[in-house]
């Protein structure tokens, strides 16, 4: 054993250059495979502990249980970590929102830290009976004006239905037939001392008819209780659930935390999660294997002399995988662990860097605990199997010729040298002289040999061109979106309550936080304009895109919308475009301003393109659009004005067939059709003018990209047809401007609190950055891992190339021996070094497009750009395979001048 060992030593001392390319080699492996495996378990561990810190760390609750249940639940041996809320009571109590009449109360022990996560929003926890915590919801979602240190008196008692319990789950019916009710109800006051964020809608799910309400430390309940717990094994969490069928009715599951790590049922995460980070593994197997192999390959080819020496004096098969073993197991041992470090050190550094992004992509749920470097004992062991697995697969399989070969014929080297007749070189002869006509023959000769090399080279091509245009096919659609996007930072959509649409634009206005804003009504629908009146570019797209198109009365029609500003944002624009406000409010002379642009994405399936245009849609000078709508119609209700070349249908709906779609099962008999009848009296023709026209659209717009004419908000009523039903389709939003969207936002919406309003807030400007940011993860990462994957190809490359020309000293003496000069032995080695790449470009760019088209056609749906290349990455890459194999093939040249011809002559193939 130790003479093996110190051979094994000696040979790793003496060939230094090509131990530490493969020592990199490995190192470069390991690397990889550490950060894919940590950050995946990074990854994991991030979002469990975001889970745990919004919800609770408890993997599964029985909610109301009686003693008799809560004993046996407590007695189950496979129940780890247990925290149990009782249920004080309901009460009712009024709000604005009908689907929950009640308030809940539950009363939580001192285990409940850890288990369940109740979030403070203000104030502290209850610490006794008479103190209650009240979720944010009951405000604004519910009206109630409460706050800390307010008392609150409420009729305590039992929800029934007739004679039957009724708990959480069960949604309140309202049935005043079958009324629900409170039974044995206590009256109780409590304080309120704080506020919490609702809890998760695994324990207080959407059917739930109440507010939550906790309090701790209760002497009164109902007889029923929450228990909350973990359990010794999560897989085996549902196969021990199941056990007690009555238990298991009570039963729910922490679906997100349980889907995180793996063990819930039908869970797609660890499916995608697992999915993903094998691919990455196979990829780095596949570059680490070609690298290590070759490395040992060229290694064991060239000690196979020494392996028949041992093998002569009496070594056996098994002592000499032996030797390869351990070899592999030194190299590992030195490369692994710096690997390790590497790896993690590596990951970390990116993770530290995107913390931020990260937290701003998924959103305000996961941003309770900051990502960060998880160090995986598992995940760490599993790199360290999967490089040595590598690394022993990759040297075992050369060393079979040497394991396998006899004595004799491995001290000869019987199998290193066949003579083989090959033709060929006559295109590189003309091109490089008789040097190039030898490199073309001995390409012939040894063509397996550099299979691998060329291999190495395309496929470092096609992983650096594929990633480029992965990432620029991303960013093209971030930017074509941010190109785009003209419009407010923060949107609010439909703002109910008591205050006036033109008081609410005001008030949003005087928030500290916003710059501007504006109130818009708007309504999309068909606006039609004289055909003539359009421009030939508008045309020509509709009739490219659509076909053909109706005409009617001379007209066609332009999907666009009719908006009415308040007079403040109006007036404020008119004195941007320097138009008189005045002009604009005449009373019996309505008129308004024209967005005469259209931008439009079309996808073309004769060019398998996303095609964008942006094109004024009527000729300078036309004023006039023509909307067509109806007017009321006693005991009808409208349905919609449907123009076509044959005419004008004005449809409505008879408010009695109302009463006969439906039959006794609620199944529908007939359609709407069957009913709706065409009233062509009831038309009513509106002319919208508009005597200034502009193509650029504002901010505050309802929409940015479409044909629409604008009005002040003072002359809806001139504007509009009289009680037309259409009118009542006008849907409200407000345009915010604000350098700090999310300060504006948050104020906004406590305003909105405060003056009793509700309505949808949204973002713009936050879903922009998640964009940029979902980019730059993707590209931090991305780069990351072809960085790598560059490198490990290009020490492939390196020691493939520099090796081969080493173990051909013995044949460029014999060249030498024989009159061939420096001179031609310079133009065979760049003969040869042309052939590597001409081949390798061949094959690595043809899969590169493949590859980049494969991706175009996987995303090019949503993209607004025609299929291409990134040729800058294309310059890129060819660049590097000509700089890396030019180079590496003359640096070995250079390392064979000055040696002695008579000696390398005696070289047999050392």
């Amino acid at each position: 054993m130790k003479v093996l060992l110190r051979f094994t030593w000696a040979s790793l001392w003496k060939n230094r250059a090509r131990t530490a390319v493969t020592i990199l080699g490995i190192l470069l492996s390991m690397t990889l495979f550490t950060a894919v495996l940590a950050g995946s378990a990074s990854g994991r561990s991030w979002l469990a502990e975001n889970e745990i810190a919004h919800c609770g760390a408890w993997e599964g609750y029985y909610y109301g249980l009686n003693s008799e249940l809560m004993e046996r639940a407590l007695a189950q041996d496979f129940i780890d970590r247990t925290c149990v809320w009782t249920d004080v009571g309901w009460a009712e109590f009024p709000n604005d929102n009908p689907s929950k009449p009640y308030l809940f109360l539950q009363s939580f022990d001192e285990k409940s830290e850890g288990l369940t996560a109740i979030r403070l929003k203000s104030g502290r926890l209850p610490e006794n009976e008479s103190e209650i915590l009240l979720p944010v919801h009951l405000k604004t979602g519910g009206g109630a004006d409460l706050a800390e240190g307010d008392t609150l008196t409420l009729q305590v008692g039992v929800r029934r239905y007739e004679e039957n319990v009724l708990t959480e789950k069960n949604p309140y019916d309202g049935d005043p037939d079958h009324p629900e009710m409170i039974t044995d109800a206590v009256e109780k006051t409590y304080r309120v001392v704080g506020i919490y964020e609702r809890l998760d809608y695994e324990i207080e799910g959407f059917e739930c008819p109440a507010y939550t309400v906790l309090t701790t430390g209760t002497t009164t309940d109902i007889g029923l209780s929450t228990l909350f717990f973990t359990v010794d094994s999560p897989a085996r969490f549902y196969e021990e659930t199941e056990a007690d069928p009555e238990l298991n009715l009570q039963l729910r599951d922490h679906n997100s935390l349980l889907m995180i790590s793996g063990t819930a049922k039908n869970s797609s995460f660890l499916k995608v999660l697992n999915g993903f980070t094998a691919i990455l593994i196979v990829l780095i197997m596949l570059g680490s294997v070609s690298l290590i192999y070759n490395s040992f390959s060229i290694s064991i080819s060239e000690r196979l002399k020494s392996y028949g020496m041992l093998r002569s004096i009496g070594a056996t098969k098994r002592q000499v995988r032996l030797t390869v073993l351990m070899e592999s197991l030194i190299l590992c041992g030195i490369g692994i662990p710096l690997g390790l470090g590497l790896g993690l050190l590596g990951i970390g550094g990116v993770l530290a860097f995107l913390q931020k992004d990260f937290s701003a992509v998924f959103g305000a749920s996961l941003s309770y605990v900051p990502i960060r470097l998880t160090f995986s004992l598992p995940a760490m062991l599993m790199a360290v199997a999967i490089c040595l697995f590598t690394t022993l697969i990759s040297a075992l399989i050369p060393a079979q010729k040497a394991i396998h070969s006899s004595a004799i014929d491995a001290i000869r080297q019987t199998g290193e040298v066949r003579y083989k007749t090959a033709k060929g070189g006559a295109l590189s002869g003309k091109l490089f002289g008789f040097g190039g006509t030898l490199a073309g023959r001995n390409y012939v000769r040894s063509r397996r040999k550099y299979v691998i090399t060329i291999l190495s080279l395309a496929l470092s091509l096609v992983l650096f061109i594929s990633a480029a245009a992965f990432s620029d096919y991303l960013r093209s659609y971030l930017d074509v979106y941010q190109a785009d996007y003209s419009g407010a930072d923060i949107v609010l959509n439909e703002a109910e309550g008591d205050m006036e649409p033109e008081q609410i634009a005001e008030g949003i206005r005087s928030l500290k936080h916003v710059d501007d804003a504006a109130m818009v009504r708007a309504y999309f629908t068909e606006l039609w304009v004289p055909k003539e009146a359009c421009t030939e570019e508008y045309l020509k797209y509709e009739e490219q895109f659509y076909g053909h198109y109706p005409v009617w009365q001379g007209k066609v029609p332009v999907y666009g919308a009719i908006q009415f500003w308040d007079d403040t944002a109006f007036e404020a624009w008119c004195r941007e475009l320097k138009l008189d406000p005045a002009a604009f409010t005449k009373a019996g002379a309505p008129a308004g301003i024209l967005i005469n642009h259209v931008i439009q994405k079309v996808y073309d399936e004769q060019s398998s393109t996303t095609m964008r245009y942006s094109t004024d849609v009527l000729k300078e000078g036309a004023d006039t659009v023509t909307w067509y709508t109806a007017a009321r119609m006693e005991g009808y209700q409208f349905q919609n004005v449907a123009v076509s070349e044959e005419g004008i249908k004005v449809w409505y709906l008879p408010e009695s067939a109302l009463e006969v779609i439906v039959d006794e099962k609620g199944e529908y008999v007939r359609e709407d059709a069957d009913f709706e009848e065409d009233h062509p009296e009831c038309l009513v023709t509106a002319e919208l003018k508009s005597p200034a026209a502009v193509a650029e659209c504002p901010w505050m717009s309802a929409s940015y990209d479409s044909f629409s004419i604008i009005y002040p908000y003072s002359m809806m009523e001139q504007v509009l047809p009289a009680d037309s039903p259409e009118t009542d389709r006008f849907y409200t939003h407000y345009g915010i401007k604000a350098a700090d969207h999310a300060a504006a936002a948050e104020e906004l919406e406590s305003w909105m609190d405060e003056n009793g309003l509700k309505g949808g807030i949204y973002d713009r400007a936050e879903q922009q950055e998640t964009a940029r940011m979902a980019l730059k993860i993707l590209v931090v990462f991305s780069s990351c891992f072809i960085l790598l994957m560059a490198l490990i190809s290009a020490v492939n490359v390196y020691n493939t190339i520099s090796t081969n020309i080493r173990l051909r000293r013995r044949e460029f003496a014999i060249l030498k021996s024989v009159g061939m000069g420096q001179r031609d032995f310079n133009k065979m080695m760049r003969c040869e070094s042309l052939m590597y790449v001409t081949r390798s470009l061949v094959l690595g760019l043809a899969l590169a497009f493949l590859f980049t088209y494969a991706i175009f056609k996987v995303v090019g749906w949503n993209l607004v750009t025609g299929f291409y290349v990134p040729w800058y990455a294309v310059i890129v890459a060819v660049v590097l395979v000509v700089g890396i194999v030019f180079l590496t093939a003359g640096r070995a040249v250079r390392q064979l001048k000055g040696r002695d011809l008579a000696e390398e002559l005696k070289l047999e193939n050392t």
